[in-house]
């Protein structure tokens, strides 16, 4: 999940996409169902901010 003001995206593993949000927008929150096998994985996030009051959240759940 993420909580953005302006432009998000996410990448995990193999830079596969998985939250795409790369637009100007108030803040609001994105959220993607994305299931990982167990173990390490690697994570990319790039941001952007169109105006004043930058903010950019980025959390994940583990689900037993």
């Amino acid at each position: 999940m993420a909580i953005t003001d302006d432009g998000i995206r996410v990448w995990v593993d193999d830079d596969q996409l998985i939250i795409n949000q790369w637009q100007g927008q108030t803040a609001g929150l994105v959220y993607r169902n994305h299931a990982l096998r167990y173990g390490t994985h690697t994570g990319r996030v790039a941001y952007f901010d169109a105006a004043a009051n930058a903010m950019a959240n980025v959390n994940w759940a583990v689900k037993k």
